[in-house]
């Protein structure tokens, strides 16, 4: 893959609540042959309330998107914008959240190719301690940038997406091979693997199956139990194996003993039409029984594994 050669579009989503579809805000950089061509960014009225923590990380009321268009309103831009490009994301929250707000409010799905940044840079930069937006613009020296902000975490996303190019272009080009079929014109709806967008798999019972890792006893979670649920960006047996890696003991189910619930996106149709399914809905009562179970998303799992 070279840089004078490509064009994609590096994009970020901010949300009003733990709800991947109450989507307030969206920017949108598009950059070809490595340069930035277009800057393009959106408040959004999320038609849901705002919780006071998603507040505070970045900074959005519902005083700011009163006169802001919905999500509905503005999806024939973003169809536009978005329809097959290259597209850069960085981690599975951004994707997953089109994904729940399409189908929120019933509009066709988007289609396009899509990578995860936060995947690659794992990869690219196996040594750094954490690879979270915010880590990697510093440790890379990158610009400082309003983290949380959707127009400049994508630009940054997008330049963390150049610098792997530019630092290990064959490591991006393995992860990236159209020979293998890595990319493939998709709806946002498809399942990942490697942090990259497959077809007709993003529900597979696969991924459930259940897998057993021993815990590494030298891991600094080593004792903990952790559980899975819902589809992720990457196999189960990967999570497994990542968790194992810093101690965890992987579960098939949530108990009083489980220290982390993990949670992917749902088929409804497995949950029966609930957002949540049961593994979820049981931590969520165990916490409120003020048992120590945290309940975290994808990224959160990956921040968490990165010490």
């Amino acid at each position: 893959m070279k840089i004078d050669d490509l064009e994609f579009i590096s994009f970020d989503i901010e949300t009003a609540n733990d709800e991947r579809s109450s989507i307030c805000q969206i920017g949108m950089a598009k950059f070809i042959n490595g340069t930035v061509v277009e800057k393009w960014s959106s408040l959004i009225q999320p038609q849901v309330d705002f919780s006071s923590k998603n507040i505070q990380i970045h900074g959005i009321t519902p005083d700011h998107v009163i006169y802001s268009p919905t999500f509905e309103e503005i999806y024939p831009k973003l169809k536009n914008k978005l329809n097959n490009s290259l597209c850069i994301s960085h981690s599975t929250f951004d994707i997953q959240a089109f994904s729940s707000v399409i189908k929120k409010y019933g509009l066709p799905k988007l289609n396009f190719n899509w990578l995860d940044s936060y995947f690659i840079a794992k990869r690219v930069w196996p040594n750094l301690n954490s690879h979270s937006l915010n880590s990697l613009a510093i440790n890379l020296e990158l610009l400082p940038f309003n983290h949380h902000d959707a127009l400049d975490d994508a630009l940054t996303c997008g330049h963390i997406f150049l610098r792997a190019i530019k630092e290990k272009p064959h490591v991006v080009d393995k992860l990236v091979s159209a020979e293998n079929h890595n990319i493939i014109a998709s709806k946002q709806t498809s399942s990942t693997k490697h942090g990259i967008i497959k077809d007709n798999s993003f529900f597979s019972k696969i991924s459930r199956k259940k897998v057993t890792v021993e815990p590494n006893k030298n891991g600094f979670l080593f004792g903990k139990h952790i559980v899975f649920t819902g589809s992720l960006s990457i196999s189960r047996k990967e999570a497994a194996t990542l968790a194992a890696n810093v101690g965890c003991e992987v579960k098939s189910s949530v108990t009083k003993k489980t220290s982390f619930c993990i949670v992917g996106i749902q088929d409804l149709e497995l949950t029966k039409g609930r957002k949540r399914s049961s593994k979820h809905r049981k931590a969520e009562k165990y916490f409120s029984q003020g048992l120590p179970i945290k309940i975290l998303s994808e990224q959160q799992f990956f921040e968490l594994i990165d010490g």
